[in-house]
């Protein structure tokens, strides 16, 4: 209790110091950017803290932190004197500032609640995660060294587990805690920055309800943490006996539908719940509810409050009422500089969502261009050279972090041999779509002919890119595609008649109305992308573009959907029945609607009681399963942290495969061994570094003796650990092998050996 309530008082410090530059950044907002403040504040000072340390000025820790928080609030000090109207802004959003605390708090309550259950940081990328968090909580300086390829710094997008430990410097919480205190916050970041940027969507224009707002922001927290894919409810309802098998198992979800055994109603299969986000063959399909309740520290969980702020930029921009012009960056530069920033982070947190959400902005940008009269080349022109100066700046102030990543090569390649069939894409995207169906079935928005016309050339144009691209490559994808034909012309349809519904409405001055189907449109443009193109890297097929671009549509979907939504019940009642008995078909798709909505959100608390029972040891210790798994490693941990350095050690494990739980010991203390978890090295880096000759001397050095201790100093290894994996994979006697090695540490099973010097070991027997 004591290490959240300190969590808290320091997010609380640095929420404070972020007021005045959101609200200089976000003033011309209903919400003057008060609930974007502590994940700006946080951001910022995790950035100053890593550039300052990688470029020798100050070295990364506690103090460098608390300086950088107060050279926050020194400068906030400094708007405050030169923009006495900011403060007098601050003072008018005192509700708003109360109601989105009292949101962030209960959420942040709520997510550690069900974190405690199931703390452990085990299985999936659990130890990737503590990984870099730990690394980065022992570097020094930064980059810090990456603990699973000892002599290479960490290459991949870290500046998220940088946030998380300014607030563990701050509170005086370790790694271990931090981890779930962490994963707490992103949930709690997400939900107000959400319910910020709905109300300032709706506020647009076109408002008659001052509670539309308020409306519209919780409506978007819902569909973004709470709600869940239909199939989740399917699950539910199967385990449950409803339906049976003859019914469930025609939707073609594996493991679908599970044993019928439940306790109160939820299910007792272990980790039914996996199956919710592995609906469609060969993808992941996370959305947020599961992100959180499962744990992963990872990137794209941590991005998800940034990408949310970002999106204030995009409603600034849509909402008229100052020039877009390039010059107007440099009359403010401290906005600029924000801006920039802002975008900075963003790319050095998950560099993914620098496309979806800077790709928003710029739409936001190219619409008003459009509204004023330009034609759309002079618009497209004209919003990137809005947009250069920003993303300028957000590219020098990267540069240093992006240079220090070893990027594996990237291209772009057509969808083939796979794809979305129309029942298993409609058990994941139903959902988070019915407030926005809901809302075009209330509204009916008016869809003039050159608007629909325009937007259905433009959602065209992908479509027609893929069919070439097919033709010249594999002719026979257009007929293997079968069933996914239906799923591509729906979307291409829908993505028309929303881009058309916002035209229309933007040339009628409903802005509100236009940017939330605008923005809807953007969610359905990714959607019928990562139906014909994906990202080519090391993962297979599109599995890692579905999991990185479908997290984005479902955001946009429930920012965008909620904002209609708000929109249509402050409309209500919208026109007559168009015909006899048209009030009773809406009300009963209403009905519809709104059952299947509901239903879908009994996964989440479904899913944390079925991790409840999971037997975790419960507390928000991500180490403390580690105590009665394996007590051994458990005090080596500690041992290593106290007397060895990851700048200095190198202490060899035996190398573990990805998703095996091996490496922990390097994972929780930071000291690198020489290779563990390699698939993932392989992603991070491609295959420029060669991985095998390290696996050959791990085999060496574990066959003992003096050429152990020769091999393992041209290593540059200073200690090698016996422990329990270590045992399993070379044999019981390992131990044994090391006769003549100075014993640095032993507890139980686990034993750690400091590398003799040269000579040391001439002669000795190897037993």
């Amino acid at each position: 209790m004591d290490d959240a309530l300190r969590w808290y008082l320091a997010l609380m410090l640095v929420g404070a110091a972020g007021l005045l530059p959101a609200a200089l950044l976000f003033g011309r907002l209903r919400s003057a950017g008060v609930l974007f403040a502590r994940p700006l504040a946080l951001f910022a000072i995790a950035y100053v803290a890593w550039t300052a340390s990688a470029l020798g000025l100050a070295p990364y820790g506690t103090a460098l932190v608390i300086a950088c928080l107060l050279g926050l609030f020194a400068w906030s000090a400094w708007i405050a004197w030169r923009r006495p109207a900011l403060v007098s802004a601050l003072r008018g959003r005192a509700s708003l500032l109360a109601a989105g605390e009292v949101l962030f708090l209960a959420l942040f309550a709520l997510v550690l609640l069900a974190r405690a259950q199931a703390p452990a940081a085990a299985n999936t990328e659990k130890p990737m995660d503590l990984l870099m968090l730990t690394a980065v909580h022992q570097a020094g300086q930064m980059p810090p060294p990456d603990p699973w390829l000892a002599g290479h710094d960490i290459s991949y997008y870290h500046l998220g587990h940088v946030a998380v430990d300014v607030v563990g410097q701050l509170s005086d919480n370790p790694p271990p805690i931090a981890f779930n205190l962490g994963v707490a916050t992103a949930g709690g970041l997400a939900g107000a920055a959400a319910f910020a940027v709905a109300g300032d969507l709706l506020a647009l224009g076109g408002v008659r309800r001052r509670a539309g707002a308020w409306v519209a922001g919780g409506l978007a927290v819902a569909s973004l943490l709470w709600l869940a894919t239909l199939e989740g409810a399917v699950d539910l309802a199967a385990s449950n006996g409803l339906g049976g098998e003859g019914l469930w198992g025609r939707l073609g979800v594996e493991g679908l539908p599970g044993p019928v055994e439940t306790t109160h109603a939820v299910p007792d299969q272990f980790w039914w719940w996996w199956r919710a986000t592995r609906v469609i063959p060969d993808t992941i399909s996370e959305f947020p509810a599961f992100s959180l309740l499962l744990g992963d520290l990872h990137a794209h969980l941590l991005a998800l409050p940034l990408g949310l702020v970002t999106l204030g930029l995009a409603v600034a921009a849509f909402q008229g009422g100052e020039p877009l012009t390039w010059r107007r960056w440099f009359t403010d530069p401290a906005r600029l500089v924000l801006a920039g920033g802002l975008f900075a982070t963003l790319g050095m947190t998950n560099s993914w969502d620098v496309l979806t959400f800077g790709g928003v902005w710029g739409l936001a940008a190219v619409a008003s261009f459009l509204r004023v009269g330009w034609s759309p080349l002079p618009a497209l022109i004209g919003a990137v050279r809005y947009l250069a100066p920003p993303a300028g700046v957000a590219l020098l102030l990267g540069a240093p972090f992006l240079s220090t990543l070893d990027r594996p090569p990237l291209g772009i390649a057509a969808v083939t041999g796979e794809g979305s069939d129309p029942a298993r894409f409609l058990l994941v995207w139903l959902t988070p779509a019915l407030p926005l169906i809901v809302a075009a079935l209330l509204l009916r928005p008016r869809l003039d002919r050159r608007s629909a016309s325009i937007a259905l050339g433009v959602a065209v144009v992908p479509l027609v890119a893929w069919v070439l691209t097919v033709l010249r490559a594999e002719p026979g994808e257009l007929v293997d595609r079968g069933a996914g034909w239906l799923v591509i012309v729906t979307l291409t349809l829908a993505l028309a008649g929303a881009w058309g519904a916002a035209t229309s409405a933007d040339r009628r001055g409903d802005r509100a109305l236009a940017a939330a189907f605008g923005l809807a449109g953007v969610a359905l443009a990714i959607l019928l992308a990562a139906e014909l193109f994906r990202i080519d890297d090391a993962f297979p097929g599109r599995l890692n573009t579905v999991f990185k671009f479908w997290f984005h549509a479902w955001v946009l979907l429930a920012v965008s959907g909620a904002a209609a939504l708000a929109l249509a019940l402050d409309r209500a009642p919208i026109q007559a029945p168009a015909w006899p008995g048209a009030q009773a078909v809406t009300l009963g798709a209403l009905a519809l609607a709104g059952g299947l909505y509901l239903a879908s959100m009994l996964y989440a608390p479904a899913m944390a009681v079925s991790r409840a029972r999971e037997g975790q040891t419960r507390g928000i210790d991500a180490l403390a399963y580690i105590e009665r798994e394996d007590s051994g490693l458990r005090a080596a941990i500690s041992w290593a942290l106290v007397e060895l350095d990851p700048r200095d050690d190198v202490i060899v494990q035996a190398v573990s495969e990805s998703y095996r739980g091996g490496g922990m010991l390097s994972a929780a203390t930071g000291v690198p061994t020489l290779l563990s978890w390699p698939n993932h090295q392989l992603q991070w880096r491609g295959p420029e570094v060669p991985f095998g000759p390290r696996t050959e001397t791990v085999d060496a050095i574990y066959a003992g003796g003096v050429a152990a201790a020769e091999v393992a100093r041209e290593s540059g290894v200073t200690h090698v650990y016996v422990g329990r994996q270590e045992r399993e994979a070379y044999g019981a006697d390992v131990g044994a092998r090391f006769a003549g090695w100075r014993v640095a540490f032993e507890a139980e099973e686990a034993v750690v050996l400091e590398v003799p010097t040269v000579g040391a070991l001439t002669g000795a027997a190897v037993r």
